[in-house]
């Protein structure tokens, strides 16, 4: 009975025995010719998506992963996705990805890369259509690096979503919701712990103005709001942000709101990874800091995996949000035509 107990207490933390109601913010069109599409970054000055491509279920059974980068042009109708890494790397697989963005000009991409027997950080330089100029940063403390967030072209943020190098220990800190994961920090010279004792450390975003880190910590189901100290990359925990689902990628739009792809059931999107006959739900937020300080927090897209399975990142530009997943050989395309009604919370932020 106390095993039970604690399988059941488990399952629900785990949201595991939430309700599932399909919502669409509008008309969603499936892209193919890509596989595992994990992260997306949209240029907001060009209408330019930017790609992160990996077949992991092929790289889990030792085969090629076909990974690159790819773009897809939000102002061309007839758009399909297009490889721009040209092969540079040998054996790429591309996780997280963030796009470098000055003086309304995107100058480079950053891309974790689990390839090549070992994890890095690559950073391409945009050269017209295509990606030149690869820089590799790697070291010890790229424990297993999840996401990027770019500051400067020499100086950039890391979730590790583990705090174990072994299998049986990251299993452990999955299945138990350990927080063993860390953000590490690139200053130009070295990586440095900057934020720790995370639950799934794993999307990571910085606000335009620089002041302010978003963490999804996944088996938390929150988003953690870290203050930035812009001399030596410090952060500050100010606020921690209840989502209800398990978040993974953040997008940060024009306007400042955060978009997260979420897994609503975590543990149904484990057994997806192990198989694709095993659906798993997706879902994607939208998270405002209102006038008040209230955090509104908008389900923006809940499906229950029949559409798409394993949910990663909702990406938005204007009425159209790209939607990626995990394993599935496609992506959503979808044209918004409205946003639900926020569910205003009763946290607020605090801007000290």
């Amino acid at each position: 009975m106390l095993v039970a107990g604690l399988v059941w207490v488990r399952l629900d933390t785990a949201w595991h025995f939430r309700p599932i109601q399909p919502a669409s913010p509008g008309a969603c069109t499936a892209v193919s010719g890509v596989m595992g599409v994990e992260d997306i970054a949209i240029d907001p000055n060009t209408g330019r998506a930017f790609l992160s491509i990996c077949d992991r279920r092929a790289v889990a059974e030792g085969k090629p992963a076909g990974g690159g980068i790819y773009t897809y042009d939000l102002n061309r109708p007839d758009a399909v996705p297009v490889r721009i890494d040209g092969g540079q790397v040998v054996d790429f697989q591309p996780h997280g990805i963030g796009l470098l963005i000055r003086e309304n000009a995107a100058v480079a991409l950053f891309v974790v890369n689990h390839g090549e027997g070992r994890h890095a950080v690559e950073r391409f330089d945009l050269d017209g259509p295509g990606l030149s100029g690869r820089k590799t940063f790697t070291a010890p403390a790229l424990v297993s690096p999840n996401d990027v967030a770019a500051v400067d072209t020499e100086r950039f943020y890391v979730t590790n979503d583990h705090g174990s190098r072994g299998d049986a220990g990251k299993v452990l800190e999955d299945y138990l919701g350990l927080k063993r994961s860390n953000v590490v920090y690139y200053d130009g010279r070295r990586f440095r712990t900057v934020a720790e004792n995370i639950g799934y450390a794993n999307g990571i975003a910085l606000r335009q103005d620089g002041r302010r880190v978003f963490v999804a910590a996944t088996t938390e189901g929150t988003v953690r709001v870290y203050g930035r100290e812009a001399a030596t990359g410090a952060l500050t925990l100010q606020q921690t942000i209840d989502c209800g689902t398990a978040v993974d990628n953040i997008d940060v739009d024009a306007a400042g709101a955060l978009w997260i792809g979420a897994h609503p059931k975590p543990l149904k999107f484990l057994l997806h990874a192990r198989s694709a006959a095993q659906r798993s739900p997706s879902e994607v937020l939208r998270l405002t800091i209102e006038p008040s300080g209230a955090i509104s927090r908008r389900t923006v897209y809940l499906d229950d995996g029949a559409r798409l399975s394993g949910c990663s990142v909702g990406a938005m530009q204007g009425n159209r949000l790209l939607i990626g997943s995990v394993f599935e050989p496609f992506f959503l395309d979808c044209r918004m035509a409205s946003l639900p009604a926020p569910q205003l919370s009763e946290e607020k932020f605090d801007e000290q």
